[in-house]
């Protein structure tokens, strides 16, 4: 079983004040900042740097008994411990930027530790711990190349993208299926229907609201979302294709037999045509790719540019409006004197 500890609320009197403290003073990074205008209070999360755990909820006091404990949740004892590679330099930080210390650094059996007290009052431990003999500092070294490297992020990624792509297959499996069923046309008809749902993913993953709201840290989320509306057009194209073809107004060579899952077959040739429509990087040459599929009717070319259009409009535009959003974040928290997340 894994388990681990999220988030601690902290009371605080106001969001903007607690942000100017915790990521102006002590250089933490907002982690997020999210209106809940139907409570009236946001969501705001802060982290030290490089801190993959636990996280400080800034819970502003909704009421006179939880403004009585801002400051003073623990009854004066020490509240939060703050783990430090080089308390020295902290300290100095620190004092230079005004933060009271009750104690200053002493040196103890376990590491160095001092005192400090946020602008609430709240008592903070500054702590760097003593390196153990023998093996504590080859388990420090590997957990420092494991936080600095990109793998928890890669995995993360992945794991959105298998999640993400696993409906479409179903929807292959699905077009195949009502191709073969015995009205040509209602099951052209079915096609049309997932082209729909097509064009509304594509329309959603270029939508503000929808990429402000699922905006979850360290997802690449235009990169998640172009490679499933990507193997979700080519399925549903190939089932046009497909369709199309049934009742004689397509004519791809050679013709692949319903039994055979004309859509997924079929999907080779807009993934081909895609990949030859990057500039520059001769990607069907240098695999070695050859285009199986060759059309000579009008409304194939048609199917094809509409295609094209389609996947490189959302994709391009995804990637424009999340970095237009990450410019606003960055803008807004460096007006409070913190980080960007």
């Amino acid at each position: 079983m894994t388990q681990s500890l999220g988030l601690v609320s902290l009371l605080v009197r106001e969001y903007d004040e607690a942000i100017d403290f915790y990521v102006g003073k002590l250089g933490f990074t907002l982690v997020e900042d999210v209106p809940i205008p139907e409570q009236n209070k946001r969501w705001v999360v802060v982290a030290p740097p490089s801190s993959r755990e636990t996280r400080l909820l800034l819970a502003r006091a909704a009421n006179t008994e939880q403004a009585a404990r801002i400051g003073n949740q623990t009854g004066g004892r020490v509240f939060l411990f703050l783990y430090t590679d080089d308390l020295a330099r902290d300290y100095q930080n620190y004092k230079a930027r005004g933060i009271v210390f009750a104690r200053a650094p002493e040196e103890m059996a376990y590491g160095t530790v001092a005192v400090f007290e946020d602008l609430y009052g709240n008592r903070w431990d500054l702590l760097q711990l003593r390196l153990a003999k023998g093996d504590a500092p080859e388990k420090s070294a590997a957990r420092s190349i494991l936080e600095s490297s990109r793998l928890p992020d890669a995995i993360k990624y992945v794991g959105w993208c298998l999640l993400l792509l696993l409906p479409t297959s179903f929807v292959g499996k699905g077009l195949n299926w009502a191709l073969m069923i015995g009205n040509a046309w209602v099951a052209l008809a079915i096609v049309g229907f997932a082209a729909v749902l097509l064009l509304l993913f594509a329309a959603l993953m270029t939508n503000e609201q929808f990429l402000r709201d699922v905006s979850l840290q360290g997802t690449r989320w235009p990169s998640v979302l172009s490679i499933t509306l990507g193997w979700l057009a080519v399925v549903v194209f190939g089932g046009l294709s497909c369709g199309f073809e049934r009742i004689g107004i397509v004519e791809l060579q050679p013709s692949v037999p319903l039994a055979e899952g004309c859509a997924t077959r079929y999907a080779d040739f807009y993934l081909w045509h895609l990949f030859d429509s990057i500039p520059g990087i001769k990607f069907n040459e240098t695999v070695g790719w050859t285009q199986r599929y060759a059309y000579s009717d009008k409304l194939s070319g048609w199917l094809l540019l509409a295609f094209k259009v389609l996947v490189i409009v959302s994709v391009i535009g995804s990637f424009v409006v999340t970095g237009r959003l990450r410019r606003e974040n960055k803008t807004a928290v460096s007006s409070k004197g913190g980080r960007s997340i």
